[in-house]
């Protein structure tokens, strides 16, 4: 279903860019959708760039409170006939 979604995206913007071209007259419409999409990308690529580093750094905090016993203090904490985390999962 996503994927006629996107198709439907490109599809649109390529009949809008033909109606600009032929009926209104504008030649340089193809040199700015080729452009903008060129920019958009960089841009695309610039925002996960960040969220990656920001990714990394929440699990390298993490990972500390792993091998200092943080991680384990609400598990130890709860009573011990109360459920698990989850069906198969341990406690």
């Amino acid at each position: 279903m996503l994927n006629w979604i996107w198709a439907a995206f490109f599809f649109v913007a390529f009949l809008a860019g033909l109606f600009r071209w032929l009926v209104l007259g504008e030649p340089g419409v193809w040199a700015a959708i080729v452009g903008s999409t060129f920019d958009m990308a960089k841009t695309g690529f610039e925002v996960s760039l960040g969220l990656t580093g920001v990714m990394c750094l929440w699990l390298g905090i993490m990972r500390i409170g792993e091998k200092g016993g943080a991680v384990e203090l609400p598990r130890d904490a709860r009573p011990e006939g109360s459920a698990g985390p989850g069906p198969g999962l341990p406690r």
